[in-house]
């Protein structure tokens, strides 16, 4: 909703089903009888559930040292809001209410719809595809004035199903824009899709063995640094690492050169430990 209201048009906002759809007006509606406003921009990520799509990476090795991915993106983020001081300053990225422009709130901004309606009643099996197609053409045809679909957190086969029907219709009529949806393998519809944010947290560690050749006690760790793999369009991939009194930029790579899904886990892997041993 905080993405809408920030971009020029109204957008339709497409959640997986009616019940999602109910559980969010049912909040929006709680917000407004207690707060008196139906969006509160500082409190939008208490309701919102965040999906980490590089939670299948476990860890890289590279002579000794590797990454790991952690799946708690909003847990890791609060760690790491917590050890900086000027987090906006330092790697740029504005804080929640720092915009130079103030959004309006409207609800006339945004409509929220459903992709599959109500699930209980969609077919399966042989008749999924078709069940899915009705479904998507009941609920989430955006309407004349609506310049953008906002697709949320698609995930199944069947909002897979969904989004193919959308691009291809809609593709070159709007803006499509899909948040945290996550497609293994992507669909051919999304081949001209561009990465315009990412961000993945991540902890370095240095793998060593639990006793030296001689058998003394276990070497001590030291601190993990955390590390963080941005993507702002139109700028490259860049790979920032908590040097103690902040983030630094420390490597980057071009997007046209990467691909959609950024830097491989060996490049950053490679910069992060060239970046330690340089210090």
């Amino acid at each position: 909703m905080a993405l809408a209201c920030r971009l020029e048009g109204k957008s339709a906002i497409v959640v997986r089903d009616d019940k999602t759809v109910q559980t969010v007006n049912r909040i929006l509606d709680v917000r407004e009888r207690v707060s008196g406003i139906v969006v509160d921009e500082e409190e939008e990520d208490e309701d919102v559930e965040f999906y980490d799509d590089f939670a299948d990476v476990d860890s890289i090795g590279d002579s000794g040292d590797h990454i790991e991915s952690r799946g708690n993106v909003s847990s890791f983020r609060e760690k790491l809001v917590s050890t900086w001081e000027h987090p906006a300053a330092e790697i740029n990225v504005p804080e929640p209410g720092e915009s130079e422009v103030e959004a309006d709130f409207s609800p006339k901004r945004y409509r929220l719809t459903s992709m599959l309606g109500d699930t209980t009643k969609l077919a399966s099996g042989a008749d999924m595809q078709s069940g899915v197609i009705k479904a998507v053409s009941a609920n989430a045809q955006p309407k004349v004035d609506e310049d953008i679909l906002i697709i949320l957190s698609a995930a199944s086969p069947e909002e897979m199903i969904g989004v193919r029907g959308l691009v291809r219709k809609f593709g070159n009529k709007k803006t499509i824009i899909m948040v945290n949806c996550k497609f293994d393998p992507l669909p051919r519809e999304l081949t001209n899709a561009k990465p315009v944010y990412s961000i993945l947290p991540l902890i370095a560690r240095t793998a060593v063995s639990e006793t030296n050749l001689f058998g003394s006690e276990p070497k001590e760790e030291p601190k993990a640094p955390k590390i963080v793999v941005l993507r702002r369009y139109p700028r490259d991939w860049e790979v920032h690492v908590h040097t103690g009194s902040g983030f630094e930029l420390v490597a980057s790579a071009p997007a046209a050169k990467v691909g959609r899904k950024g830097p491989s886990m060996q490049w950053i892997a490679g910069c992060v430990k060239q970046h330690l041993q340089s210090r």
